[in-house]
């Protein structure tokens, strides 16, 4: 019955909104989607392209690119990932990841491709509908999320923040797959980091013969009083990680 619902919401082609029943199969499916690689992806690694920019004025208007990075991000089945630099500014670069100065988002992709704090069963997550959108000739269900704070957060690497989130969730209405997820951090009085959150786009990859849909491009963004900063990623190379290599995940160096 919820294929044929899908199924009619597609053929239908209207700007008008799902009914309650249909909306709510919708969202069964698209949690359904959004929690599938659970457990369920093999180990693997992948390349990370990020060009960072930051603007000082705090008005959003003087953008300047602070460096260029290129990293390998190694990704355990538990959603673990440790990040190794290769490149800084397009030359070998030996130096640790949690030492590059400005703004780094360690767990992303780990983050993006299990979504759990918006989407698991356990997350206090009110979804309610916003609209049809056309993203690269593709016809999107658009919801928008909320979800009460209850994941912590070591913004400043020293204190737990409790924080919630806040967004849009854009997703195939015949299957539920989430093709966009847009999140913003909703933090407590006195949280550190101000507007911060970040855009994933997820397009198909092959991994050891296995097409996925998993996150190819991102944009993570926050501001520290006045200094705005935002992260533009590409994730290219997916490939099974071999078992003779030696890592140790969740320790970025």
């Amino acid at each position: 019955m919820l294929v044929l619902v899908a199924g009619g919401l597609l053929r239908g082609q209207t700007d008008s909104a799902p009914d309650a029943n249909q909306q709510q199969a919708l969202i069964a499916k698209i949690k359904q989607s959004a929690m599938r690689f659970q457990g369920q992806l093999p180990d693997f690694i992948c390349t990370k392209l990020t060009a960072r920019w930051e603007d000082s004025s705090g008005d959003g208007k003087k953008w300047k690119q602070r460096d260029s990075l290129e990293e390998t991000v190694y990704f355990a089945q538990d959603g673990r990932t440790t990040i190794n630099l290769l490149k800084l500014n397009g030359r070998p670069s030996n130096l640790p990841h949690r030492q590059l100065p400005g703004m780094i988002e360690d767990g992303i992709l780990g983050a993006s491709i299990v979504p759990a704090p918006v989407f698991s069963p356990a997350a206090p997550a009110q979804f309610q509908w916003s609209r049809w959108e056309t993203r690269e000739g593709r016809r999107m269900a658009v919801f928008a999320f909320q979800v009460a704070p209850w994941v912590q957060n070591l913004a400043d690497r020293v204190h737990p923040w409790l924080i919630g989130f806040h967004g849009l969730v854009y997703a195939d209405p015949s299957d539920g797959m989430v093709l966009r997820l847009e999140l913003h951090d909703d933090g407590p009085p006195g949280y550190p980091l101000q507007d911060s959150g970040w855009d994933v786009d997820y397009g198909s990859v092959t991994i050891s013969g296995r097409e996925l849909i998993l996150p190819v491009k991102a944009v993570s963004r926050e501001r520290i009083g006045r200094l705005l900063q935002r992260n533009e990623i590409q994730f290219t190379g997916y490939r099974k990680y071999e078992a003779d290599s030696t890592v140790k995940f969740g320790d970025n160096n």
